[in-house]
């Protein structure tokens, strides 16, 4: 992909012979000669990040150009990982999150063993733990969420579930409506102890009726 993309860019943008642009990298100080040039055109070696950021220069390119693909190609990453163009380019751009953020394009953009893992557990959260508000799901949230082991889609329904039984708003909300209050009779009080000692409440609180909700689900 690389390689390819160089040859079309040396031969487009710079319109130079091999050893004219061989001659025009080492000027930006990447030290090739023609046959180090025609050996990365035909795919034959890899690259550095440092090496990438020079190429690009010297070929008047950006980096998402050096690794343009055609609308239905794809590029292996790894032996397990296939990447599109569309995600190439918005990891570049700096669009792309994997976690607790939406993300800004959607990981069959990426065919990788996280993509199971992404849509039967982190994108039915992003929907379940949604707060009244539109947030998406914080960092709180998935601290919550680990200390009950989340693993599946049925985890996350219990916790969304288990908090609107018990406090009739999301996890966030509950949490942000006792740090207001003890806000009130504590103005100089830390945001940070009260955050924290408000997710320990709701942590403590949470786990029996997940539990009841775990064990009747097991019973089924």
């Amino acid at each position: 992909m690389v390689g390819r993309n160089i040859r079309r860019l040396r031969e487009e943008r710079q319109e130079a012979s091999q050893d004219e642009m061989a001659e025009i990298l080492r000027s930006f100080g990447l030290s090739w000669n023609r046959s180090q040039l025609a050996k990365a055109e035909r795919g034959e070696r890899s690259f550095t990040l440092e090496q990438l950021f020079l190429l690009a220069n010297a070929l008047d390119a950006t980096l998402a150009e050096l690794v343009a693909l055609e609308p239905d190609e794809r590029v292996a990453l790894t032996d397990e990982a296939t990447a599109d163009q569309i995600y190439l380019h918005a990891s570049l751009a700096g669009d792309r999150y994997i976690g607790n953020r939406e993300p800004v394009v959607a990981l069959p953009h990426l065919d990788a063993p996280v993509t199971l893992w992404w849509e039967q557990v982190v994108a039915p959260a992003n929907m379940l733990m949604r707060s009244s508000k539109g947030r998406m799901p914080t960092e709180t949230e998935w601290r919550i969420a680990e200390v009950f082991g989340i693993a599946t889609r049925d985890d996350f329904q219990d916790i969304a579930t288990a908090a609107l039984e018990l406090w009739g708003r999301s996890l966030l909300d509950e949490r942000d409506a006792r740090v207001d209050a003890e806000l009130l009779d504590k103005p100089d009080a830390s945001l940070t102890a009260l955050r924290g000692h408000a997710t320990r409440a709701l942590t403590a609180e949470l786990r029996p009726v997940l539990d009841r909700r775990r064990a009747k689900r097991r019973r089924k």
